[in-house]
């Protein structure tokens, strides 16, 4: 979670600064992205390619490619999360 929550800060300031005046820190979400990614059943269908993407290259690269993909998510909602309440912000990353 330090990992995360550091990369989140260099790259992203405005949201981390607006999580630690939430008091949302990574760990209220991260981990359960974490599991999810491994324990959640998986289906394939022909809408699935961008999972198939995320798990390749997480097997291949390892971490470093769960934290790009997740930091590429905040970037793409960046504007609705730092305008989110506690309860929303969870609410939306869960």
């Amino acid at each position: 979670m330090y990992q995360f929550e550091r990369l989140l800060g260099i790259f992203h300031p405005e949201i981390s600064d607006h999580f630690k005046k939430q008091a949302i820190s990574p760990e209220c979400y991260i981990v359960s992205w974490i599991i999810t990614l491994f324990a959640s059943s998986y289906q394939y269908t022909m809408n699935s390619h961008l999972i198939d993407i995320l798990w390749e290259r997480f097997i291949i690269w390892g971490w470093g490619e769960f934290f790009k993909f997740v930091l590429s998510l905040f970037s793409m909602f960046k504007d609705e999360l730092v305008e989110l309440t506690y309860d929303k912000a969870l609410h939306f990353l869960g």
